[in-house]
C-alpha cells in the first residue's frame, strides 16, 4: 500500500498535466456546444446541446475529484504512511541462499561408454511460410442522394480523411433558408453534431471545411440537411460513411 502510494506522489505532476489537457479539451466542446445552442432553430436541437454541455460540467466535476485525490495522497498520506526502505524490501523479497541452493551429493564414478556408431539422420525439407496478403481499402464510391437539390460530391463513401477536408456538393431548394453539415460516430448514428451552416444556396460548389483531427480514428457518417423557410427540410437527407485515418 505504501508502495502505491509513493508511486502516485511521484507520477502526481503528470496526472495534474493530463487532467488540465483533459479540461482544456472539454472546455473547448464546451464553448462549441454553447455556439451550437445559440445557432439552433428549433427547441430539441438546443435541448441536445445543452444536455451536452451539463455533461461537460459532471466531466469537470469529476476532474476536481481526481486531482483534490492526488492532492491529499501526494501531500498527506505519504506523511501519514511511511515508506519502506529498498533495503526493507529486497530483505523481505529474498529468501536464504541456503533454501535455493540444494547440497551438492557426491556421484560415483561410471565406466567410460563405448563409443558406438549412430546414424545421420536426414535433413527434412522446410515449408516456407504463406504470404500474407494485406486487404485493399474498399473504393471511393460517388454518394446516393435521392435528392439533387441535397448532394454531396465530396466526400464519397469510403474515403479516408484527415486533417481540413473541403466538402463541396450542392444545396438548394424553393423559398432556401440555409443549409448545415453534421457529423455523428459510425454508420447509422442516432445523434448528430453540428459542423457549420451556410446561408446561400451552392450549386456544385465549395459547401464548407470539417476538420476532422480532433476526431479519433474510425467511421463516422456526414449529413448535409437543407432547410426552407418553413423549417421544412429535405427528407431524407444526403449522408455519406467516410474513414478518419491518420
Amino acid at each position: 500500500m505504501s508502495v502505491l502510494i509513493q508511486l502516485v506522489a511521484d507520477y502526481a505532476p503528470w496526472i495534474y498535466a493530463l487532467c488540465g489537457l483533459i479540461a482544456v479539451w472539454y472546455l473547448r466542446e464546451a464553448l462549441r456546444y454553447r455556439r451550437e445552442r445559440k445557432q439552433a432553430m428549433y427547441t430539441l436541437e438546443r435541448e441536445s446541446a445543452l444536455g451536452r454541455v451539463r455533461n461537460i460540467f459532471g466531466v469537470a466535476f469529476t476532474l476536481l475529484v481526481v486531482m483534490g485525490l492526488i492532492y491529499y495522497i501526494s501531500n498527506y498520506l505519504t506523511v501519514a504512511v511511511p515508506t519502506p526502505s529498498i533495503e526493507e524490501e529486497v530483505k523481505g523479497m529474498t529468501p536464504t541462499v541456503s533454501l535455493l541452493l540444494p547440497t551438492p551429493t557426491p556421484t560415483p564414478e561410471e565406466p567410460t561408454p563405448t563409443p558406438t556408431l549412430t546414424a545421420t539422420p536426414r535433413p527434412r525439407p522446410t515449408l516456407r511460410p504463406t504470404e500474407e496478403t494485406t486487404p485493399e481499402a474498399p473504393p471511393v464510391q460517388p454518394a446516393a442522394c435521392p435528392d439533387p437539390r441535397s448532394n454531396l460530391t465530396w466526400p464519397g463513401v469510403n474515403a479516408v480523411l484527415s486533417g481540413a477536408v473541403q466538402v463541396t456538393g450542392t444545396a438548394h431548394v424553393d423559398g432556401f433558408n440555409y443549409y448545415k453539415l453534421e457529423y455523428g460516430i459510425g454508420p447509422n448514428p442516432t445523434t448528430w453534431n453540428y459542423i457549420l451552416q451556410g446561408d446561400s444556396p451552392v450549386f456544385g460548389g465549395v459547401l464548407g471545411t470539417w476538420d476532422v483531427s480532433p476526431l479519433a480514428e474510425g467511421v463516422y457518417s456526414l449529413q448535409l440537411k437543407v432547410v426552407d423557410q418553413t423549417g421544412n427540410w429535405i427528407d431524407p437527407p444526403c449522408q455519406v460513411q467516410v474513414t478518419v485515418g491518420q
